[in-house]
C-alpha cells in the first residue's frame, strides 16, 4: 500500500480544538500533506486555465473549446476524488463512526453511532470503542562525530481503551461508552499530551486501513 503521509495536524482534536505546543512542534518536523493544496491548484490551473488557453490559441471552434472543457470538467473532479480518497483512511469509505457529545466530563458518557455504508466490504468482526493515546518526550542519545548528541523524541502509547462488539449491518446502531472517573483529561501541552477519540475497527485488518475515528475532549 502506498505511503499516505502523516495524518492532518489536528486529526486528533475535536472541532473547534487548536493544537497544542506538543502537536504543534511535531508538525514542524513532520509536514503533513503539504503537497495536497499545491496538487488541488495545478490540478484546477491545468484543467480550467492552462489547457483551455492552449485549445483556444489553436482553434476557433466553439464545439471543440466547449467539448474540451468538459473532459477537462469531468478529469478534474476524478482528480480530486482520487487525491481526496489518497488522503483518508480506507475504513472511512466503508463505514464512519461519530461521537456525541464532542465534549465531556470524567465519569460522563459518550454515544458512539456506527454507520456501515457498504457491510459487504467490511470483515465479519467489527468493534466500537473509546480510546486515550498518550504522547510523551522523551530523551534520546546518538552519536556524532564522536560526540553524544541529546535529542528530544515523542513517543505514543495508549493508556485506555475500551471496545464493544459490533454488527455488519447497513442499520445505524448506537453504543454509549463511558470515560472513567480517574482516567487522564485532554491535554495538549510541550512534553505531554491526552487525546481521547471514539473509533470503529474491524481488528483483521490492523489499525492503518480498518479503522474510523471520531475525537473529542475530555474536561478535567
Amino acid at each position: 500500500m502506498p505511503d499516505e503521509g502523516p495524518p492532518p495536524l489536528d486529526a486528533h482534536l475535536p472541532e473547534g480544538r487548536e493544537p497544542g505546543p506538543q502537536s504543534l512542534r511535531l508538525s514542524a518536523s513532520s509536514r503533513p500533506s503539504a503537497l495536497l493544496l499545491p496538487a488541488m491548484a495545478a490540478l484546477f490551473i491545468a484543467c480550467f486555465i492552462g489547457i483551455p488557453l492552449a485549445v483556444v490559441s489553436v482553434t476557433g471552434s466553439q464545439v471543440v473549446i466547449y467539448s474540451t472543457v468538459g473532459v477537462l470538467t469531468v478529469v478534474f473532479l476524478v482528480g480530486m476524488y482520487l487525491l481526496a480518497r489518497r488522503h483518508r483512511s480506507a475504513a472511512a469509505w466503508h463505514f464512519q463512526v461519530v461521537a456525541d457529545p464532542l465534549e465531556l466530563q470524567r465519569g460522563e458518557e459518550v454515544e458512539a453511532e456506527l454507520e456501515i455504508l457498504y457491510p459487504e466490504d467490511v470483515a465479519e468482526r467489527l468493534e466500537v470503542g473509546l480510546v486515550c493515546v498518550e504522547r510523551y518526550d522523551h530523551p534520546v542519545s546518538r552519536t556524532e562525530d564522536g560526540k553524544t548528541v541529546v535529542s528530544r523524541e515523542t513517543g505514543e502509547g495508549v493508556v485506555y481503551e475500551r471496545w464493544i462488539p459490533a454488527w455488519r449491518t447497513e442499520e445505524l446502531q448506537s453504543f454509549r461508552l463511558r470515560v472513567p472517573p480517574d482516567a487522564p483529561y485532554s491535554h495538549e501541552g510541550d512534553c505531554l499530551s491526552f487525546a481521547w477519540r471514539v473509533s470503529a475497527r474491524e481488528p483483521a485488518r490492523g489499525t492503518e486501513d480498518g479503522t474510523s475515528d471520531d475525537p473529542i475532549w475530555v474536561l478535567p
